[in-house]
């Protein structure tokens, strides 16, 4: 955001600077916006670079298809919203609420995922590379048939959520809550995953094992 002055937004501004890059096809960019509360809106195809939205509403929007390159969403509200096909590169999310957000098909690289919830969201055939969640409440969230690559889950609440056909290789889960969690028959996601012994027991019901202390 240090390439170009950054101009601050307010709501009306926002919404009017969004739509008119929507409808001319020129990338919105070089923004910084606080408390805007925008809801329902069009925004497929948009292009975003170097912005940075702080406790500001996107709920129900359409943001398929579109790209962000450097863009923060801090303490915002982006429930159901649509961000599928969506591009991703260098963005964050912080403490922001992601109820039943779509980001089917998406494409990440360096995405960041901090004290969010994410309830039911959904990442379906995703395409991951360094996306890293902290911290999030995950519950009934779907994460399958997804390509991940140096992903990170650390201390996130992953009861109920699926991660069928989606490889979990190679990634420490200790820190993170696995109950319920929806696997394909036989467990292959967890193949070369590193568990702790309390996991292991937890998930071991979904084998038709009993352990015995």
């Amino acid at each position: 955001m240090n390439r170009k002055t950054t101009v601050y937004e307010k709501e009306e501004q926002l919404l009017s600077s969004l739509r008119t890059a929507w409808k001319e096809e020129w990338a919105y960019e070089n923004r910084e916006a606080d408390g805007a509360e925008i809801v329902g809106e069009e925004f497929d195809t948009l292009s975003v670079n170097r912005c940075r939205f702080s406790h500001c509403t996107f709920s129900d929007c359409n943001f398929s298809h579109t790209s962000f390159t450097d863009v923060t969403f801090c303490g915002c509200d982006l429930s159901n919203s649509d961000f599928s096909d969506a591009y991703f590169s260098n963005c964050g999310f912080e403490n922001c609420k992601l109820l039943g957000t779509r980001f089917n098909d998406s494409v990440q690289y360096g995405v960041y995922f901090s004290e969010c919830n994410m309830t039911l969201a959904s990442f379906s055939e995703s395409k991951l590379d360094g996306t890293e969640w902290c911290g999030c409440l995950m519950r009934d969230a779907v994460l399958s048939a997804c390509s991940m690559k140096k992903t990170v889950l650390r201390r996130c609440v992953l009861q109920g959520c699926s991660f069928f056909h989606t490889s979990l290789s190679g990634m420490n889960l200790t820190e993170n809550e696995l109950d319920g969690i929806i696997l394909s028959e036989g467990l292959k996601e967890l193949r070369g995953a590193v568990l702790s012994n309390e996991q292991c027991t937890v998930l071991a019901h979904l084998l038709g094992i009993r352990v015995q202390s």
